[in-house]
């Protein structure tokens, strides 16, 4: 998504020019469509280390305050993910326990995620896994044989789903690349876009190896901008 392939930054800009080509139905698509969920659906790893950064931004997105945690993120036998934090620093300053105890409190809520999407009352499920496919009208706009990009968008009531790209590896069904926005931007907020990154090389399933939230909102007078990066190691590096 950083250093992404030419071919989705092609596509990124053709969408921007307002000239995509109209949806495809998704029948055209199936068989890559399903390699692509069967890709997701597969277990998950049973563990991975992950590094959160939380950044507040200035209007000149320069970060003026920043929270890193480290965390071990397990996959339970009844198929949750439970989150042991290593530790936590803000601005600085330690502050693990206090990022342990929010951790538990959200857990104890049966609040599963920290992501600012989630928080905005946005579902980060990827629109090509099984149980969203039928939401969202596909389309290959560029790439190649080997490596389409997709665009999807939703059918009907966008209300917490997603416009976006992604850069498919045809042959395994694995999403290299994408990037996508709320189709309906929920109240008080004015942008948030989404990246994610994926490795072929990595265990199948929806964590991605890198991920990028950013977006800004207001409330009356106030206004806030932010960024989140999400990072993932498969397995976990030595602790």
């Amino acid at each position: 998504m950083y250093c992404g392939s030419g071919s989705l930054l092609s596509a990124v800009l053709l969408a921007i020019s307002g000239a995509l080509p109209p949806p495809a139905s998704n029948a055209a698509l199936d068989p890559l469509l399903q390699r692509v969920a069967r890709r997701l659906t597969a277990p998950a790893a049973e563990q991975h280390l992950q590094v959160e950064v939380e950044e507040d931004l200035d209007n000149g997105d320069r970060t003026t305050s920043v929270l890193t945690t480290r965390s071990v993120q397990r996959l339970l036998p009844n198929g949750t993910q439970h989150g042991d934090v290593l530790d936590a620093v803000e601005n600085g300053r330690d502050v693990t326990q206090r990022v342990r105890h929010a951790w538990a409190e959200r857990a104890h809520e049966g609040q599963g995620s920290a992501l600012p999407a989630a928080k905005l009352d946005l579902e980060l499920r990827l629109p090509f896994e099984a149980s969203q496919q039928s939401r969202y009208a596909f389309s290959v706009i560029g790439g190649s044989a080997e490596v389409p990009v997709v665009h999807f968008e939703p059918r009907g009531n966008g209300q917490r789903l997603w416009v976006g790209l992604a850069s498919v590896d045809a042959k395994t069904g694995t999403i290299l690349e994408m990037v996508g926005h709320p189709a309906v931007l929920p109240s008080f907020v004015d942008q948030i876009e989404v990246r994610m990154e994926f490795r072929a090389d990595d265990p199948p399933g929806v964590t991605p190896a890198r991920c990028v939230v950013k977006g800004g909102g207001h409330l009356l007078f106030v206004q806030k901008r932010m960024r989140y990066t999400l990072v993932t190691t498969h397995p976990p590096a030595t602790l």
